[in-house]
């Protein structure tokens, strides 16, 4: 019996886990939700920008309608904008975690 406390439990506990960690896959709605928010700032005006380039950090969750809620928008030159095109937005991709805080980093570059 002890044999069986000793190397047989832990083998089988470790045997359980690694078949759970293969039968979960890594999830594309979150790579899908990002798609959809940048296709919609695409067309933002960057002629204000006075470099090249700006990162912005948006911070957002989606609601139980499925519309983006801007919660926090890194101050740029353009962060306005970024809030006129995304707030109260509704998004199309499905299985989304609903009231999920989300952070998504964009950078915006001119050329």
């Amino acid at each position: 019996m002890k044999i069986l406390k000793v190397f047989v439990l832990p083998l089988l506990f470790v045997a359980a886990t690694g078949l759970q960690a293969m039968a979960t896959s890594p999830s594309t709605k979150g790579q899908d939700l990002r798609n959809e928010i940048v296709s919609m700032v695409d067309g933002i005006d960057l002629s204000s920008l006075d470099g090249d380039s700006e990162k912005v950090t948006i911070e957002f969750l989606v609601n139980a309608k499925k519309e983006l809620v801007v919660l926090n928008i890194e101050d740029s030159q353009i962060s306005k904008q970024i809030l006129h095109l995304l707030d109260r937005r509704k998004v199309k991709t499905e299985g989304i975690a609903m009231n999920k805080l989300f952070i998504l980093p964009i950078t915006f570059n001119k050329n």
